[in-house]
């Protein structure tokens, strides 16, 4: 599924990627899909696995020439339908594919009471997506989550990007979280803007600390101060004892609890007629959807709001962010919107 050992050179109009510290052949084949880590270039599909230390490329490099740069090389074999990697031998960061794929399936095919549709969310695929720490720089130590120490600051908090939930509409804050190391208490507290950080604005609740992932569903329905004016900021406060703590957080999302909302999905395979660099870099949804609810796969692996695409304004498509998927990719797109 994704092969990312050693690192490559590559050079400016070449198709020829040199390899450090691997061995391609057995792991890599004709028609998987490389990518430069950190280049801005799309995926590139192999034509040839030349050496153990070196394949050709089905085009020239079109980006920057670089030495000994980190990679990943998608290896073949999704679900035909909803494009989930199969997993192999070998293959990098396997339980984060394996979580985010579980997650694919409950957010397709997951309903009733107990389940909940998002409205805003944030993955922290290598990145904090605007959120920001109290008091010091959140780290993303591994590219699929956050971390942050609580302290005795009063206490301390990270604070979500600019927002806008209609109160009315939402009543679930769902994250997946796990303690790390430190003293911690067993009380967290979410707070939340409505004009101001109003002292009733406020949700305490049980979390865990026994060092495993969790998620948490915190039920926002009924709170006296959860309603009116759209929630333009929130407040997460992780807790501590005595002394910092330290927490790791996968992911955060608003949502409800199904109703009025409904999942949608859609494929799009860019097909051999179509070039390498053809300048086709927007894809339209089938509905209109409800806006920060769009996850997008492409050949398989999640792609990064903000930074790899942007959702379009009409909220009928989406517009990938300086590259155009490759020849033979599959797009895949999973939404929220209204009934």
């Amino acid at each position: 599924m994704q092969y990312t050992t050693g690192t490559v050179s590559l050079t400016n109009g070449s198709a020829t990627a040199t390899f450090l510290n691997t061995t391609l052949t057995g792991y890599v084949e004709a028609s998987d899909l490389f990518i430069a880590k950190g280049s801005g270039i799309g995926a590139i599909t192999i034509a040839s696995v030349d050496t153990d230390l070196q394949i050709t490329l089905s085009s020239n490099w079109p980006g920057a020439t670089v030495n000994d740069v980190a990679y990943r090389i998608n290896t073949g074999d999704y679900t035909p339908n909803l494009s989930l990697p199969l997993l192999q031998p070998g293959d990098g960061a396997w339980m984060s594919w394996f979580n985010r794929a579980m997650s694919l399936l409950d957010s397709e095919f997951g309903g009733g009471t107990g389940s909940m549709s998002p409205v805003v969310g944030w993955d922290f695929w290598d990145s904090d997506e605007g959120w920001t720490d109290q008091d010091a720089p959140i780290t993303t130590p591994a590219a699929t989550y956050i971390q942050y120490a609580s302290n005795a600051a009063d206490p301390h908090y990270i604070i979500s990007p600019t927002i806008g939930i209609d109160p009315d509409d939402v009543d679930q804050f769902m994250f997946r979280y796990k303690f790390s190391s430190g003293t911690a208490g067993s009380q967290a507290i979410l707070k939340w803007k409505i004009g101001s950080y109003g002292a009733s604005n406020t949700k305490t609740f049980t979390i865990s600390y026994d060092g495993d992932w969790h998620s948490q569903i915190v039920d926002l329905s009924g709170h006296a101060n959860w309603t009116g004016s759209d929630v333009t900021e929130v407040r997460l406060y992780m807790p501590y004892q005595g002394s910092a703590s330290t927490w790791f957080i996968d992911n955060m999302y608003f949502g409800t609890k199904g109703r009025g909302i409904g999942h949608a999905h859609v494929v799009y395979e860019i097909p051999s007629e179509t070039p390498n660099g053809s300048s086709v870099d927007q894809y339209l949804t089938d509905y209109e959807f409800i806006p920060n609810t769009v996850q997008v796969f492409l050949n398989g692996f999640q792609q990064r709001p903000t930074t790899d695409y942007a959702e379009d304004s009409d909220r009928k498509g989406i517009t990938f962010n300086g590259f155009y998927p490759a020849t033979n990719s599959k797009i895949y797109f999973n939404y929220t919107r209204p009934l």
